[in-house]
């Protein structure tokens, strides 16, 4: 983010963002950063062990600590 505040341009960091999108249903956002030329979504998973990306298929494959594969997300 250090990026977006040395360009100059005024920009809004807003953190844990909470919208209702019908009743009962809300969407969570980790951090929203408004410029005025964009909307940037940073999410960030909270997640232990070793992580490979993988493509084709794309997916997320987690490791335990012995690395012995543990899930395919």
């Amino acid at each position: 983010m250090q990026y977006l505040f040395n360009l100059g341009l005024p920009v809004e960091v807003l953190w844990d963002v909470n919208l209702r999108l019908a009743p009962g249903h809300y969407l969570q956002i980790d951090v929203l950063v408004l410029t005025p030329f964009q909307a940037i979504i940073y999410e960030a998973k909270n997640m232990a062990d070793r992580l490979r990306f993988e493509s084709g298929p794309s997916r997320l494959d987690k490791f335990d600590s012995e690395g012995r594969l543990i899930d395919k997300l």
